[in-house]
């Protein structure tokens, strides 16, 4: 089973040789937030720190976010190898599909969340042909559903599961296409109203711990926190 993390911009700058060698992918840009977007000289760092792979987490876009992430992604996977791009937009799937076929395409978070409940034979031929190797979720209990042997592989995110997302970002408290990257590093924590239970707000998306037993079957487990 292979294992990754995620890292923030932040996080990639304090990031050494150490903490990459106990990793066999790490995860970079965010799956949530149209905004962020892997720079090439995070890659590049991660490359020279001794990372094995590289995942760019892309998230759902408007049009003209979609075009500028569409020139990012071109940009990365024309001058690095081993790199994953993980899936949230269609427009994107269909634009690696047609320019960059080889390409190793992962469907992320949250988009996963419909497709892990299609059954084993709609997803396997819908993996099969778009060409996409993996597909994301945190929800542990699904990964039973499709059998050991098929043809693309589940990767399990943990401790933080996705509970729901906003267009508004939740650290300027409003939507945006320049919001400055306030939330670069930080976690805000929210209170449930009228209960004891709280959220963690990452980017524009809010997510609750869980704690599990990897079940059978989980191929990459990805800590993203």
């Amino acid at each position: 089973m292979e294992k990754a993390i995620v890292l923030d911009k932040i996080a990639i700058k304090k990031a050494d040789e150490n903490l990459l060698k106990k990793y066999d992918i790490i995860y970079t840009g965010s799956e949530f937030c149209q905004n962020i977007m892997t720079a090439k000289k995070d890659i590049k760092r991660l490359f020279d720190l001794g990372a094995k792979k590289v995942a760019v987490q892309t998230s759902f876009m408007v049009m003209e976010r979609l075009v500028r992430v569409q020139e990012s992604v071109s940009d990365i996977l024309e001058n690095f190898k081993n790199i994953e791009i993980m899936i949230n937009d269609f427009g994107l799937l269909l634009y690696l599909n047609k320019y960059y076929p080889r390409a190793v395409k992962v469907i992320a978070r949250p988009l996963s969340i419909e497709f892990m409940r299609m059954n084993d034979k709609s997803l396997s031929k819908f993996m099969k042909e778009n060409k996409i190797s993996g597909i994301e979720t945190d929800e542990p209990y699904m990964i039973g559903n499709f059998p050991l042997k098929r043809n693309f592989f589940i990767s399990l995110q943990h401790p933080l599961k996705f509970v729901a997302m906003n267009r508004a970002c939740p650290f300027i408290g409003k939507t945006t296409l320049d919001c400055g990257y306030k939330c670069s590093g930080k976690i805000l924590k929210l209170k449930v109203p009228e209960t004891d239970a709280f959220t963690l707000a990452v980017n524009n998306a809010y997510f609750i711990k869980q704690d599990f037993k990897t079940p059978k079957g989980t191929d990459r487990l990805v800590k993203n926190f």
